[in-house]
């Protein structure tokens, strides 16, 4: 996210992140433009808080996080979360007044799924010193706007 004056800048800051210890992959949503207004930057934030508000008073996601993040009225939703309350998140904010476009962030899993919709868990919870199961790997996607274009890495 963010804005660069020119693609050599883009790249070089993609470049940068990369080469961070423990980057694994860069999705690269730095947009070639000016940067943004005053104007432009109250908007979002005034998005986000729309966004947020419409996430929090929807039943269907009571008790699922999702981080929100608005630049120049495109809405990022990011989070931990199961396919179901990804796609009721992206349709609640697709439908937010002044909302141009939103970018799935969200990272799929199915431990998370059933966490997410089991109201009383099955088993009891595991004991400190039994060996855990591994965790899944959980692979993050982008999305676009209508029609959606998964990408995994």
């Amino acid at each position: 996210m963010g804005q660069a004056n020119t693609e050599a800048l883009r790249s070089q800051l993609e470049k940068q992140v990369q080469g961070l210890n423990g980057v694994k992959i860069v999705y690269n949503q730095v947009r070639v433009k000016q940067p943004l207004s005053f104007t432009q930057i109250s908007n979002d934030s005034w998005l986000t808080t729309k966004v947020k508000s419409a996430l929090l008073t929807d039943d269907r996601l009571s008790g699922v996080k999702i981080k929100v993040i608005t630049e120049d009225s495109e809405v990022f939703l990011l989070g931990y979360v199961s396919k179901e309350h990804a796609d009721v998140a992206t349709e609640i904010a697709r439908n937010v007044s002044g909302v141009k476009q939103v970018i799935r962030a969200f990272q799929f899993s199915e431990q998370q799924e059933k966490l997410n919709t089991e109201a009383e868990p099955e088993q009891p919870a595991p004991v400190a010193d039994q060996p855990q199961e591994e965790e899944e790997e959980v692979k993050p996607i982008i999305e676009e706007p209508a029609p959606f274009v998964e990408i995994e890495g």
